[in-house]
């Protein structure tokens, strides 16, 4: 069982995210920030709301419309369970820093939820019952019994209507990522580029000085880059679109307009220093199905970012 709003979908991806190690390529990193990272870029309501006292009832609004504070609860105590399912523990001073920090974050994740759902509305996006109850009934066939399903219910703390609406919210996510995914151009100005990753300028004008001597780009960085995720091919990393966010900025302004065999850098980098090879520049090449799929997803985090700096948010959470 798998289906679940996009609260949901964003909790379990935060809990992912805590447990994943950071990549050191030149391509940027997805952007789901660490609980420490989240920078949030919203509009300050009107100084007769902020001095009015916060309500009881509600965590968040949202343009005007209200994130209750129970439903929130929900939400926090499932996705708790779910890391104390992964070894986390939430006891002492630390485990108190984990649970405010995770209350942070479900907030955010339900705030996004409902930027989508309004901008659904606006797009005259509609989920019938119909639907839901159709999409339901293949989560009930796929786990074999509706008493597997409620059975699955409980287990995760959830009601058949909590379900209902985490599914209609899952529908019109998936809708509104189609038509992002639609938007899309099917060709981009791409290149194909290879790396090498080292901690020091120096290291980086060593091996710069061995390349213009006419050293094999290739394994020097099987030998040097610190990149481990493409150090094993040669710090190759295939076709990389130009100008949609995915290069590092400093490494796409250093690269742009580079020939085949032409080298670039040092490039200074929060992970160190780069040298980067063109192996081949197209300016206009197919749109693969696998980098369509990343590229939409940058979109739709880029989306998500628009409809946060646009809109009207005010937090009620207290420490």
């Amino acid at each position: 069982m798998n289906r679940c709003g996009i609260a949901g979908l964003l909790l379990f991806a935060l809990l992912a995210g805590l447990l994943a190690g950071c990549s050191a390529s030149t391509a940027n990193p997805p952007a789901e920030p660490s609980p420490a990272e989240v920078q949030l870029v919203t509009q300050e309501p009107a100084s007769s709301a902020s001095a009015a006292a916060p309500p009881a009832d509600i965590v968040a609004r949202v343009n005007g419309q209200a994130i209750g504070r129970q439903e929130f609860e929900r939400q926090v105590a499932r996705f708790e369970a779910a890391m104390i399912g992964q070894g986390y523990d939430f006891s002492g001073e630390a485990g108190k820093e984990l649970d405010q920090q995770i209350r942070r974050q479900v907030l955010e994740a339900m705030i996004d939820e409902l930027l989508i759902a309004q901008a659904a509305q606006e797009a005259g996006v509609t989920v019938t019952d119909e639907v839901v109850q159709q999409r339901i009934q293949n989560d009930i066939a796929a786990v074999g019994s509706e008493e597997a399903f409620r059975a699955w219910l409980s287990q995760n703390g959830m009601t058949l209507e909590e379900y209902q609406v985490m599914t209609r919210s899952t529908i019109l996510t998936e809708e509104m990522v189609r038509r992002l995914a639609n938007s899309l151009p099917q060709t981009l100005p791409q290149v194909h580029v290879r790396q090498i990753l080292v901690a020091a300028e120096a290291d980086a004008q060593a091996l710069r000085q061995q390349l213009e001597a006419g050293a094999d780009f290739a394994e020097l960085a099987r030998t040097h880059s610190l990149d481990e995720s493409t150090r094993g091919q040669g710090g190759d990393l295939g076709f990389i679109p130009l100008g949609q966010g995915v290069l590092l900025p400093a490494v796409e302004e250093a690269v742009k307009g580079l020939s085949a065999g032409q080298i670039a850098g040092p490039i200074a980098s929060p992970y160190g220093y780069y040298l980067v090879q063109v192996v081949e520049a197209a300016s206009e090449r197919e749109v693969p199905a696998e980098m369509r799929q990343g590229l939409t997803q940058a979109y739709f985090q880029k989306w998500i970012e628009e409809l946060r700096s646009k809109a009207q948010i005010e937090r009620f959470l207290t420490e």
